[in-house]
């Protein structure tokens, strides 16, 4: 579990240090009572959705800036993980709903809905728990059933690095929102990607005008130039990446399946899983020949 949420930690360091203190915010994380815990058994990647959800909604909920706690302890053959922050909190109406399907304060966004989570969560013979009151903060608390088995050998950073190396797939990512930008690439280029990000959709043009590219992610709701104006003009150049949408509109493929539609290789909905956008991009290079 610490080893999981170390994880986390460094992987969205992006948002909240880098562009936070780019903004003048300021965010600390407290991890002095991550304590020896023993190890949980389950499914890595979705446990791993779990807590980078909880984290990033701690995020969301510090507007100004704040404070993250991580706490980890063991209890009668139990592991339990805290995830506190000082945020603006919940009413008692939204907090009663948050495990309801389709139930979000979000507009955009990626990570599951929480009651996706606690889906997961069940699954794995855990609870998760909230505290909050408006203007006092949020805390989660998940407990899972502790095992004695070792976890299995992990690939040395020696391994990794060599993996990375392997892959020569370039990867155009656009995206305007920064916090999902620099998480997405992070996901992408420690899965050995090489990635350049933009957040500008004219930014995007002039990349494309000038270097190749294997695959284009893109959001599909830029505010300066439009998706659409993008696929018109990888139509104009002589390699002609593949192409990957990030849509904020849950009915698209309905809306755009006798038009545009036909352009792309893929369409994710949001709020999305980060497994889901790599095992999509995976997929497009495992078929391309």
């Amino acid at each position: 579990m610490n080893s999981l949420v170390n994880n986390i930690i460094v992987f969205t360091k992006p948002l909240w240090k880098n562009i936070a203190e780019g903004k003048g915010l300021k965010y600390q994380l407290n991890t002095d009572c991550l304590k020896n815990v023993p190890n949980i058994k389950g499914n890595s990647p979705e446990l791993r959705e779990v807590v980078l959800n909880i984290f990033l909604n701690a995020l969301d909920a510090m507007p100004e800036g704040g404070t993250i706690s991580l706490s980890t302890w063991e209890k009668e053959g139990y592991v339990f993980l805290s995830i506190a922050d000082t945020g603006t909190g919940m009413t008692d109406e939204v907090k009663a709903k948050i495990f309801d399907p389709f139930f979000t304060t979000k507009k955009k966004g990626m990570g599951l809905g929480m009651s996706v989570v606690y889906g997961i969560v069940k699954r794995h013979g855990g609870t998760i728990e909230v505290q909050s009151q408006p203007g006092k903060g949020s805390t989660f608390t998940l407990k899972f059933p502790a095992t004695a088995e070792e976890l299995p050998p992990q690939p040395s950073s020696k391994d990794d690095a060599g993996k990375k190396r392997k892959s020569k797939y370039r990867i155009l990512l656009v995206e305007d929102e920064l916090a999902i930008g620099k998480i997405l690439e992070n996901l992408l280029s420690d899965n050995g990607y090489i990635v350049q990000y933009v957040n500008e959709g004219r930014k995007a043009i002039d990349l494309l005008s000038k270097e190749c590219f294997d695959l284009m992610l893109c959001d599909i709701g830029l505010p300066d130039v439009s998706v659409w104006d993008i696929i018109k003009f990888i139509e104009t150049v002589e390699k002609k990446p593949k192409i990957g949408i990030l849509a904020g509109i849950p009915d698209i493929k309905e809306k755009y399946k006798n038009g545009q539609l036909l352009a792309f290789d893929f369409i994710i909905t949001s709020p999305y899983e980060l497994e889901e956008v790599l095992s999509s991009v995976r997929r497009v290079f495992d078929n391309t020949v």
